[in-house]
């Protein structure tokens, strides 16, 4: 998987620990993150809502690079710049392929 940790620290007493939280390489040297509802993100990849959960959520779409279930609960957040940027070196990877 492709993950760094953050080490990320919760309050101001000295008593609050400083724990390691994974987080996406691509979130790390960008640290401002935009979170997506799928219905959000839908509107921006131009797939149907039903697509995105069906089909690309766990194939192609990964949990933990892609998406985070915050608090461990239902509710999915989609990482936008993290998207782009795979559909975009994707693209190109396919573009540049010989074509037979």
């Amino acid at each position: 998987m492709n993950t760094d940790f953050v080490i990320k620290t919760f309050g101001n007493t000295r008593h609050a620990p400083a724990v390691q939280v994974p987080v996406a390489r691509d979130t790390v040297k960008n640290p401002e993150v935009t979170y997506l509802t799928t219905e959000e993100l839908s509107a921006r990849i131009k797939y149907d809502v039903r697509t995105i959960r069906d089909r690309l959520k766990d194939s192609v779409l990964l949990e933990g690079r892609h998406y985070i279930r915050p608090f461990n609960g239902r509710k999915i957040l989609f990482i936008w710049e993290v998207i782009q940027s795979d559909m975009t070196r994707f693209a190109q990877l396919n573009n540049s392929a010989p074509k037979i």
